[in-house]
């Protein structure tokens, strides 16, 4: 088992800054953008669960909404190291849901506003706009990553990144060693292996 630890990976991003100035700044930003809105996203979904009981609602709805930030968080992180394919996908992602929250707002408003309570109406309706702005702002960001010319060279060198380490890394031996730890398990079945190829050796030569 191989492993990548955080010195390397600080060195690789420090190489390709020099090699690519603005590289380092510019990927710090987009991560602090997907912080950012999924900040935002457990921040909202947590105004719906309380809206929710507030209404004497069912919060199924919410707990997913709040669960599904990390997914959110999943892909986008995804999206900063795999290219334009993944952004074009969450960009399609948050046109429909646009579309959807859209269609959504413009056939119960008017029920809402007839039918419920003022705040309650207005609360509903605020919620409703919320989460499509939100996903207006994040169908932008994916706009920024594929269109932007500094962003998408970002994404491409982080791509790099992740096929450089995944060829070089530090084995776990040697992090052992500098660690100055010993695992005795490994160190016996190092023993083992060494043995049994010393027996082999010695039966070729009778063979």
């Amino acid at each position: 088992m191989r492993l990548i630890t955080n010195e390397m990976r600080e060195e690789y991003i420090s190489q390709m800054d020099e090699a690519y100035p603005g590289y380092q700044e510019e990927r710090e930003k987009l991560y602090t953008f997907v912080k950012i809105f999924t900040g935002v996203r457990v921040l909202y979904s947590l105004f719906y669960i309380g809206l929710c009981l507030l209404c004497s609602l069912d919060v199924t709805e919410g707990l997913v909404n709040l669960l599904s930030t990390a997914v959110f968080y999943f892909w986008y992180t995804l999206l900063l190291q795999s290219g334009w394919g993944v952004a074009a996908l969450m960009l399609a992602a948050r046109g429909i849901g646009l579309g959807i929250g859209g269609a959504g707002l413009l056939s119960n408003a008017p029920w809402l506003v007839a039918a419920a309570p003022g705040a309650v109406a207005g609360a509903v309706i605020f919620t409703m706009i919320a989460g499509m702005v939100m996903q207006f702002l994040e169908a932008v960001f994916c706009i920024y990553v594929l269109f932007n010319r500094q962003a998408s060279m970002t994404v491409k060198l982080n791509r790099a990144m992740n096929l450089y380490f995944s060829k070089k890394a530090v084995s776990r031996t040697t992090l052992e060693q500098m660690a100055g730890y010993k695992n005795d398990a490994s160190e016996e079945e190092q023993t083992e292996d060494e043995q049994e190829n010393q027996e082999n050796d010695e039966n070729k030569k009778f063979t």
